[in-house]
């Protein structure tokens, strides 16, 4: 079962802080990157293989976004959707997080 979804948020965070905020907090390994296409971002596999589970983070023009295309048992993207939403936003203070397009 594929899931892609996206979502708008903002915090007072800089992208290079929310990275440091990620790395701190777990639970998955988040590398910085850079596309012609996105500009900077962050990213992590939230899933090990040979489920897929990609979770991006980068700037957009309402603040930043999080951009997440899943590949998996419901329940393992269930935990993903926890962990993002009760876990990750809350530790760098989102707020106003709203569905969007995705940009995968």
């Amino acid at each position: 079962m594929q899931r892609v979804r996206a979502y708008t948020f903002k915090s007072k965070l800089s992208l290079p802080e929310i990275h440091e905020k990620f790395c701190e907090v777990g639970p998955w390994r988040w590398i910085e990157r850079e596309s012609d296409r996105l500009g900077d971002y962050i990213s992590a596999r939230a899933l090990p293989e040979p489920d897929e589970a990609m979770v991006k983070i980068f700037i957009n023009s309402e603040g930043f976004a999080v951009d997440l295309k899943l590949e998996a048992d419901p329940l393992k993207v269930d935990a993903v959707y926890d962990t993002v939403f009760t876990l990750l936003l809350p530790a760098i203070g989102a707020t106003e997080v709203t569905e969007s397009d995705p940009i995968e």
